[in-house]
């Protein structure tokens, strides 16, 4: 599975997922971090994953 968004420089992106958003509380895992944007869009490969996984963006500013 591919996730692919938009990315502005000077921000650190991860990618975390979750296999039911029914669940409570929702517990997200970790796919990946500490990715820098550069301002053009950012291409994450999930090898596990499956058309129910739902993938937010967690952004922040760089240090």
């Amino acid at each position: 599975m591919e996730i692919t968004f938009d990315s502005v420089s000077g921000r650190v992106y991860a990618v975390e997922y979750n296999e039911a958003l029914t669940s409570d509380p929702q517990t997200w895992t970790e796919l990946t971090s500490g990715i820098p944007g550069d301002g053009s869009p950012l291409t994450i490969i999930d090898p596990d994953g499956s058309t129910n996984r739902k993938y937010p963006a967690r952004v922040r500013f760089a240090p």
